[in-house]
């Protein structure tokens, strides 16, 4: 059941990286990319970090990845904060660690990131990183279902919400 959650958020992050936001890494020129992010452009960072973490365009790469997942998200850009989350709970590019994942999970649904509120949800409801808490779970699957989030909707309607 684990797996099949893991492999799930790993979906969804290729998901989302394809298909939100405002610049696609698709076709995207790599040097431009690289300077923008160098000049602490936060999106481009995390547009790059997407880049090696699926080795699209680029060679696979788990710790530039993280890397400029870490660079972006400690600017307070909501979709790299989790997905650095993905990488500490999947151990890419970095020993696995649940309590960091939380950590970060935590920093993008405070800014009402529906994927890290969905992540951080099943971080509480499995006691990974955190301390046991359905009902906090259930709040965050609830903030992040309100938002259109499938993955959480299903949540709820899988435990009668």
């Amino acid at each position: 059941m684990q797996a099949k959650r893991l492999i799930s958020v790993a979906l969804a992050l290729f998901i989302m990286l394809s298909f939100v936001g405002t610049r696609s890494v698709f076709g995207v020129d790599l040097e431009a990319l690289q300077k923008a992010a160098e000049q602490e452009d936060a999106e481009a960072q995390h547009d790059l970090a997407g880049m090696y973490h699926f080795g699209m365009g680029v060679p696979q790469d788990y710790a530039k990845a993280m890397q400029w997942y870490q660079k972006a998200a400690e600017q307070g850009y909501a979709k790299a904060q989790t997905d650095l989350g993905v990488m500490y709970q999947l151990g890419r590019g970095t020993p696995q660690d649940y309590a960091k994942a939380a950590q970060w999970y935590q920093k993008a649904a405070e800014q009402g990131d529906a994927e890290g509120q969905f992540n951080l949800g099943l971080m509480y409801s499995q006691g990974q990183g955190v301390a046991k808490d359905y009902a906090k779970a259930i709040q965050l699957f609830q903030k992040a279902a309100e938002q259109g989030h499938v993955e959480a909707q299903t949540e709820l309607k899988t435990r009668g919400r």
